[in-house]
């Protein structure tokens, strides 16, 4: 199952914010009946506790460190700040040009890299898109907070 199609649905998709979204991809990944209720305050508080995640996300170890490269489709980002925060998952990652594709909700206000995003059909801000960064960008590694990669666990 490909990243889009595990994640697109009509529920809810127009009123949905980061933490819904993620939280449905991580269902239809996994196979739950049940969304889980995931938000970016619960998977940094994972990450605080015992830098581990729950039974259907692993963080990957050393994720947080801009030299990150073992990044995957279907790994979901994290960034927490006191103020805020942003999950979405990694659709593709291009190390040739060290672009990452994520999918993501996206707020009014846009990212801190909307350049690439831009340039791609079905750009818009306050919606669900996909999204062009660099992978040590201010939109991800450089962002205030950046925690790091989770991957789904396979069962």
């Amino acid at each position: 199952m490909g990243v889009q199609s595990a994640i697109v649905d009509s529920i809810g998709t127009a009123e949905m914010d980061c933490s819904e979204f993620m939280s449905r991809f991580v269902q239809k990944a996994c196979g739950l009946k049940e969304v889980p209720e995931y938000t970016t305050k619960v998977m940094n508080n994972w990450l605080e506790e015992n830098k581990k995640g729950d039974v259907n996300l692993e963080y990957l170890q050393g994720s947080d460190n801009i030299n990150f490269k073992d990044i995957q489709p279907g790994d979901i980002f994290l960034w927490k700040t006191e103020s805020g925060g942003q999950t979405g998952v990694v659709e593709n990652y291009n190390s040739t040009n060290d672009l990452i594709t994520v999918i993501e909700a996206i707020g009014e206000s846009g990212a801190c890299e909307e350049f690439f995003s831009k340039n791609h059909s079905g750009y818009c801000k306050g919606c669900i898109r996909i999204s062009i960064y660099t992978r040590t960008g201010k939109s991800l590694a450089k962002h205030d907070g950046w925690k790091g990669y989770f991957r789904i666990k396979i069962k």
